[in-house]
């Protein structure tokens, strides 16, 4: 019951927190509610299904009773997503980041992919 519990909750928080920080930049597109469930239904629910459910059984088996296994494994549940995204979403035709060119003719640049692995550290 716990796990199911978590399941579902646990994911809701950053989602909620992704969210608002979305509506508060200034973004349109629907308002909070529908970016809360963009967030959650993309990044969320998904990473806590395929990564978090078997690391909480591994780490639960014995493996993990130090803080440092299950922090470590935290962090990748949580950068998954944005790293699948950086590595195979979708690019526009030219974008800028600040003063540098991250992206030209669809293709990202060295600091483009610099810039990605920020976002996911």
């Amino acid at each position: 019951m716990a796990v199911s519990l978590a399941v579902i909750v646990a994911p809701l928080a950053p989602s909620a927190a992704a969210a608002t920080v979305t509506v508060v930049d200034g973004l349109p597109n629907g308002g909070y509610p529908q970016w809360l469930v963009l967030i959650a239904l993309v990044g969320g629910y998904p990473a806590a299904l395929v990564l978090g459910l078997p690391a909480f059984f591994t780490l639960r088996s014995g493996w993990g009773q130090k803080c440092i296994h299950v922090t470590v494994a935290g962090g990748i549940i949580a950068a998954a997503p944005w790293l699948l995204f950086v590595l195979i979403g979708p690019n526009p035709e030219m974008a800028t980041s600040g003063e540098h060119v991250t992206v030209v003719g669809g293709a990202k640049t060295i600091l483009g992919w610099l810039d990605g692995m920020r976002m996911v550290g």
